[in-house]
């Protein structure tokens, strides 16, 4: 995502929090957001055992509470739907939602980092539409059953 020193580094699908906690270790600001409350607990429990200091919030990664150009880099690993849940949406609308989301609250020239399973291979194509740029992508062979894509955006 390219976050510098002193810049925030929003994860929007901030899970157990090891997003965060790298990014505290390299300088950045680290915010969270994290629609499922019991896993703001275990975000933070981690953070403490590594000594870092992060902030986390419930909410919504489809409806930011964020300004528009606020954020300086996102990095994020969004659901895909096998253990994590969705809140009733398709992986393809929660993920459009997200995008357009993302857009709006990145700052201008700023980069978007995000992992998504093989079979949502139009994420790129939603995100140039929305106005992305991609100017990365990467597989990583997770195990047998599991092969992710990494994307990197840049706002123009």
């Amino acid at each position: 995502s390219r976050v510098n020193v002193g810049e925030i580094l929003l994860d929007p699908f901030c899970g157990s929090g090891s997003l965060l906690i790298e990014a505290y270790y390299v300088g950045a600001y680290p915010v969270g957001l994290e629609i499922h409350p019991k896993s703001i607990y275990g975000a933070i429990y981690n953070a403490q055992k590594c000594g870092a200091e992060i902030n986390v919030m419930v909410g919504d990664a489809t409806k930011m509470p964020f300004p528009d150009n606020a954020i300086d880099a996102i990095a994020t690993d969004p659901p895909y739907g096998r253990s994590a849940g969705t809140f009733k949406r398709t992986l393809i609308s929660l993920y459009t939602e997200f995008l357009k989301e993302a857009y709006r609250v990145l700052k201008p020239h700023s980069y978007l980092s995000m992992c998504y399973p093989p079979y949502l291979q139009k994420v790129p194509n939603i995100a140039s539409r929305i106005g992305f740029n991609e100017s990365f992508r990467s597989s990583i062979y997770v195990h047998r059953g599991l092969t992710r894509l990494i994307s990197v955006f840049f706002v123009p």
